[in-house]
């Protein structure tokens, strides 16, 4: 391939600056609030960022222990490294924890943009599967999230970049950073354990289709992916039970009937629960989950049923018009370009859910197949290319739907579900504890008393707001409570409170004087769900 000339280089620049301004744009209006899996994911890197150690004291670990959320409950960490390395310059504030994401989002870009140009062998092709990429739904939703769903996709797309590269040069550095890619991506989501096996698997299919398969090569390819992984080794040495934990947290091992059952202690329990699960009903559901992860549906038109921090519900994880274009892809990749990376980024598509089928029995979790956007993109580039042979207006409006698809998706994405997501992303938490610190203005601090009614993450919330704020000193004069069982009486004059919708006891109080309402935190499309109240003085 040439190098990319002054007009490809300058039509590249401005995708990008676009997708970025895109992309960028109202963080903190949508989503609306922090979720709380955001919340202790900025509290680490903020950790990271400050002191080189988690918030349990361990230096510089290979793996978080999030206890905020659940016991024994472990993170990936390359989200909270790179969070950590932008706090740096960054202030602590909700869009700057979703910053890292969007940068990611436009890597992936980028890198498709790479991808598709060289598996064309063409600079227009490459923008059209970046344009594509940019477009989905799925993509631009999950870049707005400071979650590590989409980390993944950089790596799988460098993947097959040098993968490309090395049926051309054959050159055993490019093998290798391609599988060292996938190396590297094993450490960026829980499903990545799976699937970057899988994709090393996928590479060694390329490389015997293509007569390139020798023990040199495998070695290289194994060598690549391996050497990230020694790691693991020290880490486990140190944390016995940490894959034990993770199994249990996603149910590998446990029958459907129970979910995570009575939990992986031991490989001798692995081995007995994989026994109970080798039976026609297992099978059967797992079938019909691997289904629900390509319904047509849930891929191009809802987006699924289940949380909407994965879908608005309204699209689905590509925009409508690609329940034509990748169709008419495959079709084309059979019938035009059967080659071997064709028939690699098929299996890619289909093989998308595997991690997702292997754990918890939860159906249109997309956020568990975001590879299927890397896959899906470039078969719908194929598709386009089968679409452009039709006749014009027919290719016409269906090309012209893609862009009209995605701007109600934006119009949706920022109007209705701004407001029908609230609850989604844990209600109106930052303005009310900032209004308590904000109350917080005299020579002695006050008692703040935060409820844990309905807001079992409190804590991690009240630490983020008061690290954003420098008022760490607070957390000395914090009381966590239980609305139905505390003593009214105990409260201190002049305490503030954080409490819910659900602690009638107090909210009621307000009515007969005996608490002074403060503040109530408004939402986009609900009544309020948290108070600030104050006891007065007698």
């Amino acid at each position: 391939m040439p190098r990319l000339n002054r007009s490809s280089r300058l039509r590249l620049a401005l995708l990008l600056l676009a997708v970025l301004l895109l992309y960028g744009s109202g963080l903190t209006h949508t989503p609306p609030h922090l979720h709380r899996d955001e919340a202790v994911i900025a509290l680490q890197a903020h950790s990271i960022a400050t002191t080189a150690h988690d918030r349990g004291g361990r230096f510089l670990p290979l793996y978080f222990r999030m206890d905020d959320l659940t016991e024994h409950n472990w993170f990936q960490p390359q989200i909270i490294y790179v969070t950590a390395l932008f706090l740096q310059v960054l202030p602590i504030t909700e869009a700057s924890f979703r910053v890292p994401t969007v940068l990611v989002g436009l890597l992936d870009v980028v890198l498709i943009y790479f991808v598709a140009r060289r598996l064309f062998k063409s600079d227009g092709w490459g923008f059209v599967a970046a344009a594509l990429l940019a477009m989905t739904p799925a993509h631009f939703l999950h870049s707005r999230l400071a979650f590590d769903f989409i980390y993944p996709l950089p790596f799988v797309l460098t993947w097959l970049w040098c993968l490309l590269i090395f049926l051309e040069s054959r050159r055993p550095a490019i093998l290798s950073a391609a599988t060292s890619a996938l190396g590297l991506g094993f450490f960026s989501y829980i499903a990545s354990v799976v699937m970057m096996p899988v994709y090393l698997s996928l590479t060694a299919l390329v490389l015997l289709a293509t007569r390139n398969l020798s023990v040199r090569t495998a070695l290289v390819a194994c060598g690549g992916f391996a050497w990230p992984l020694l790691a693991l080794i020290p880490w486990l040495a140190t944390q016995p039970t940490f894959v034990f934990d993770v199994m249990n947290k996603y149910g590998v091992g446990a029958r459907s009937v129970d979910m995570i059952g009575p939990g992986v202690h031991s490989f001798n329990d692995l081995v007995t629960n994989l026994r109970q699960r080798v039976n026609f009903g297992e099978i059967a559901n797992r079938v019909t989950l691997y289904w629900s992860f390509l319904d047509p549906a849930f891929l191009f038109l809802s987006g699924g049923y289940t949380r909407m921090t994965n879908s608005t519900r309204l699209v689905g994880v590509f925009l409508a018009p690609f329940i034509v274009l990748i169709p008419l892809g495959l079709i084309q990749m059979v019938t035009a370009h059967r080659t071997a990376i064709s028939v690699a980024i098929v299996l890619g598509f289909f093989l998308a859910p595997v991690a997702a089928v292997l754990s918890v029995l939860e159906p249109y979790a997309s956020d568990r197949e975001l590879a299927v956007m890397v896959f899906g993109v470039l078969i719908a580039t194929y598709g386009i290319q089968r679409v452009l042979t039709w006749r014009r207006p027919i290719a016409i409006a269906i090309l012209a739907a893609l862009p009209l698809h995605f701007l109600f998706f934006q119009f949706h994405y920022f109007g209705d579900y701004h407001g029908r997501s609230a609850s989604w992303y844990e209600w109106n938490h930052r303005d009310a504890l900032e209004t308590i610190i904000a109350h917080e203005n005299g020579a002695t601090a006050r008692p703040v008393y935060l409820s844990s009614g309905i807001e079992k993450n409190i804590a991690a919330f009240w630490r983020l707001a008061l690290i954003k704020k420098q008022r760490l000193d607070l957390l000395d004069h914090t009381t966590y409570f239980n609305a139905k069982a505390i003593d009214l009486s105990a409260i201190p004059d002049g305490a503030l409170l954080f409490v819910t919708i659900d602690d009638k006891p107090l909210l009621e109080q307000v009515q007969s004087g005996g608490f002074r309402e403060v503040f109530r935190a408004p939402e986009p499309a609900d009544d309020p769900v948290f108070f600030v109240l104050e006891k007065p003085s007698r």
